[in-house]
């Protein structure tokens, strides 16, 4: 961001903290207002430095649950005449809808939402660079001018993120899929997993991933769930369908069904195998056995880096009472070999590479 303004935040959660340390860090001014005094206060204690609230606004963040959406959009419209006002929330055709009826100034709005949340919220959990190198979608109405929608996209470039525009019917159809039906399927997997007692303990880095979504916060999913009833349950009876499908190809044998179901699965997966928000890539993913002792971990980091080795993503693997883990990072397949020469004249295990 070169050119310096001043954003008012509504609402101090986490994608409203996030982007208010990422204002701030970047030379602008902020002010932030929240109904909860407790996250107000530890939001501003978080960005340090804050300018007077009776500032002027040249954007308005309103990052609020969906069912207040609506209505903290008007009366920001009211208090910020000449003010932008931009919305975060995970849901807009029914936003769209409220504003609608409620008869508002919409050339002035601009719908939009990161794709950047984290299992937890609330301030404590934001970041500056939660938006770097991550999607963001924007919802433009018909009545926004070109010179309000590009001066909101390029506020979210400022912030990292890279722009996506599309209606408010196409997102939601979007998020079922992609966000909401994920939510479900890692809180029922979890749920399951809470019927097995200690036992849970066992499981590998493949339930951690999956159940990672089952700890978000229940009364936020309850909003967006509701607003969005109609393409999530689209989604999620069309998922039942293929589950039922799979489960009788399970009970008859039937392997070309069970075949085509995990064919269909790594189709899918290859799509959203890049960075988030980037082009899909493969990637060799070089597994490493790691020493349960100080300075393991770091030792691989400092090889990688000493042979300007990007590692594009990671995990590790160690089970209870084992004195070694498992280490699977994703690189440039080019840099596979050099990684694993490195590797192994450092003492490491190098055992098994694969392009994903």
């Amino acid at each position: 961001m070169v050119t310096k303004f001043h954003v008012h935040i509504v609402g101090a959660g986490l994608i409203g903290t996030s982007i208010g340390l990422k204002v701030i860090e970047s030379g602008s001014s902020v002010s932030m207002s929240d109904t909860n005094p407790d996250a107000e206060g530890l939001s501003r204690a978080l960005m340090g430095r804050w300018s007077s609230p009776d500032q002027t606004p040249d954007i308005v963040i309103v990052s609020v649950p969906p069912n207040a959406t609506a209505r903290v959009i008007e009366s920001q419209l009211d208090l910020h005449p000449s003010a932008i006002v931009v919305e975060t929330s995970s849901t807009k055709a029914n936003v769209e809808l409220e504003l609608r009826a409620l008869s508002v100034d919409l050339s002035r709005v601009v719908l939009s939402h990161p794709l950047s949340g984290r299992e937890v919220n609330g301030p404590s959990a934001a970041r500056a660079d939660l938006f770097l190198n991550r999607a963001w979608l924007t919802c433009p109405f018909r009545e926004s001018s070109e010179q309000v929608i590009g001066e909101v996209e390029s506020f979210i470039r400022g912030l990292g993120s890279t722009v996506y525009r599309m209606t408010s019917q196409e997102h939601d159809e979007l998020l079922a899929s992609i966000s909401h039906l994920p939510q479900i399927l890692s809180t029922a997997v979890a749920g399951k997993v809470g019927t097995l007692g200690s036992a849970a303990s066992l499981a590998g880095q493949g339930l951690r991933d999956l159940t990672r979504l089952a700890d978000s916060d229940t009364d936020l999913w309850l909003e967006i769930l509701g607003a969005n009833s109609n393409q999530v349950t689209k989604a999620l009876n069309s998922l039942i369908k293929d589950l039922e499908k799979f489960c009788k190809a399970i009970n008859e044998d039937d392997s070309e069904t069970i075949k085509l179901f995990f064919d269909k699965g790594r189709s899918g997966r290859a799509l959203v195998s890049g960075k988030h928000g980037a082009v899909a890539r493969d990637y060799a993913q070089c597994q490493v056995i790691i020493p349960d002792q100080p300075g393991a971990l770091a030792k691989v980091f400092e090889i990688c880096n000493s042979q300007s080795i990007n590692i594009e993503d990671l995990s590790l693997e160690h089970s209870p009472a084992q004195e070694t883990g498992l280490l699977t990072i994703s690189i440039n397949p080019q840099q596979a070999e050099i990684l694993e020469k490195s590797l192994k004249e450092s003492g490491f295990i190098f055992f098994f590479r694969e392009k994903r």
